[in-house]
């Protein structure tokens, strides 16, 4: 696909999804509002807005990356309703449950607060989508908008030569966190 259509496309779907609300068009403030929030629980995951309805953005589902796979979980809202209708979401249940060792019987449950525990980060920070790094020393991005970006790193002393020359381009704002507005 070329790049001019790509970005036509990006900018007809971002263009649907309006920044929240919360979000005033200062990458400031939002960077303030998430210093609050424990951010480890959006280690290796990835959530993308999907639509927009009565004020609020709502996702699907959640994407966590484990060593080899990626994990598929309903977001919460709509938690029991996409499980009925798509048993698929078991066997990722039962691999988060296995993967942070609780037991297959309390599987369903811990999946359920997992869900809630991404969703209410989600919503107190206003992004568009969340999408971190894989690698442990990675960096989280939070799209606020469809030309505004900010970076938490995670372990700013840890990162690769390149990811060093990609925030050389980027507002530094302290040592953890970076934004790109255009």
């Amino acid at each position: 696909m070329n790049k001019p259509l790509l970005f036509v496309l990006m900018a007809m779907v971002l263009g649907a999804c309006a920044p929240d609300p919360g979000f005033d068009g200062n990458p400031r403030g939002f960077i303030a509002r998430a210093r609050t929030q424990d951010l480890r629980l959006f280690d290796d995951v990835f959530i993308e807005v999907r639509n927009e309805r009565d004020g609020r953005f709502h996702y699907y589902d959640s994407h966590t990356f484990v060593p080899g796979d990626t994990l598929t979980l309903p977001a919460y809202e709509y938690f029991d309703q996409m499980l009925r209708e798509d048993s698929t979401y078991w066997a990722d249940i039962y691999r988060l449950a296995e993967r942070e060792r609780v037991p297959k019987g309390a599987a369903l449950q811990h999946a359920k607060t997992y869900a809630r525990g991404l969703d209410r980060l989600y919503r107190a920070l206003g992004a568009l989508t969340v999408r971190a790094s894989p690698d442990p020393n990675g960096v989280i991005t939070f799209l606020l908008g469809p030309q505004c970006r900010v970076f938490y790193l995670k372990k700013p002393a840890a990162l690769d030569a390149r990811w060093q020359a990609f925030f050389r381009t980027k507002r530094k704002v302290e040592a953890q966190w970076y934004y790109h507005c255009q």
